[in-house]
């Protein structure tokens, strides 16, 4: 913050030792009660995503490594899940561990969760696993005789797609790799790597937000940085709609 004196100079409201960024102390906020995790003692801050989409049987399956930290004394990371989640295998710092299933939550699912061994603070917490028939981030129908598939984590359906610390205030960087059928374009939220299927989010967010898109999609450019994704049939209509997205 800044403020204009007498003198129309501006002057800082802040001493300078105040800029300097401080360690968020998460022991001190309130507990989210719609999330089973517990993102006050060890939390993600990185997330990598390795997924296979299986249209058949309406199924993504892979894995999620997370980058964790954790208070003093900590002894766990605890994660979301829900849907029929199944998680086939954990490591953490690269050994193999159990996974601790809590009782059913009803709407909030099941809390997952592995120990957290020694005084390090940073760690890798890995889940091998695949989505549940219950899955209620999915939407798999099907257009113009092919598959579609498109998610929708808001509010907390991110928990039945990933195993994760489902609560808004909880926010992570994250990139992925995911695999389909060669006719199949795979679309994330976030920027495209250098390959195909791998996209990425440089920025912290919070876990509803991570959405996807696979399908039979063809693109129209709107300028030179605005383009809009549509089946090959509806495209050219999609442009139309959204030519006024620069102006905005």
């Amino acid at each position: 913050p800044r403020s204009t004196s007498g003198t129309g100079q501006r002057s800082s409201l802040l001493p300078s030792a105040m800029a300097v960024r401080m360690r968020r102390d998460r022991s001190r906020e309130r507990q989210d009660h719609s999330s089973l995790s517990n993102v006050r003692e060890a939390w993600a801050r990185h997330a990598v995503l390795r997924w296979r989409i299986d249209f058949e049987a309406k199924r993504i399956s892979g894995s999620v490594r997370y980058e964790v930290e954790s208070a003093a004394g900590a002894r766990r990371f605890v994660v979301d899940t829900s849907g029929g989640l199944e998680i086939s295998a954990a490591r953490v710092d690269g050994a193999a561990v159990a996974v601790s299933w809590g009782a059913s939550r009803g709407a909030l699912g099941v809390a997952a969760s592995v120990p957290l061994v020694g005084s390090a603070r940073r760690h890798s917490v890995e889940f091998e696993y695949s989505t549940g028939r219950g899955c209620t981030a999915t939407q798999w129908l099907a257009a113009n005789g092919k598959p579609f598939l498109f998610t929708q984590c808001q509010a907390i359906h991110c928990r039945s797609l990933i195993p994760i610390q489902d609560s808004p205030g909880q926010k992570v960087t994250w990139e992925a790799a995911v695999e389909a059928p060669e006719w199949c374009e795979v679309l994330m939220s976030g920027l495209r790597g250098g390959s195909r299927g791998e996209w990425r989010q440089p920025r912290p967010v919070s876990s509803y937000l991570i959405a996807l898109v696979a399908g039979d999609l063809v693109s129209r450019e709107i300028s030179a940085r605005c383009r809009v994704w549509a089946e090959p049939g509806a495209a050219d209509a999609a442009r139309d709609d959204f030519s006024e997205a620069e102006a905005f």
